[in-house]
């Protein structure tokens, strides 16, 4: 589940692109889970800056009392400039996120396992401040 990828820096970092998708199909099938969770998660913990902004919109939606839907949510997503591999559509993508079933508490460990990956990858990029002096 975990992986190590490279970053815009060309610098391996930890990271779960598996958990964070779990992550997002979790909060569109249970978007009461973000009041759980939403004081130790924002959108920078998303190591795929897409998915990051995809998590912000879920959270304004929900915020709102509005009940997230894949069209808002995709002409949201694509006024941001957002994308998805390039070629994908937005809405096939969150589509293919409705295909992950996910329960409340699955992803609640999800978010849990996202903020340690944050917490990780912070630790390691102070190692190697600190490495430089």
């Amino acid at each position: 589940m975990d992986l190590i990828v490279k970053n815009d820096n060309n610098k391996d970092s930890l990271c779960s692109l598996n958990c964070e998708l779990h992550s997002l199909a979790g909060l569109m099938q249970h978007p009461d889970t973000l009041f759980l969770i939403e004081e130790i998660i924002s959108s920078d913990f998303f190591f795929d800056k897409s998915n990051g902004t995809l998590f912000s919109v879920l959270k304004s939606e929900i915020e709102n009392s509005r009940t997230p839907d894949k069209v808002s949510i995709s002409e949201q997503l694509k006024s941001l400039g957002v994308s998805y591999f390039g070629e994908i559509p937005i809405f096939d993508f969150l589509t293919s996120l409705t295909f992950i079933k996910t329960t409340k508490a699955a992803t609640i460990e999800n978010f849990k396992i996202l903020a340690k990956l944050k917490i990780l990858r912070s630790l390691d990029t102070d190692c190697t401040e600190i490495r430089k002096l």
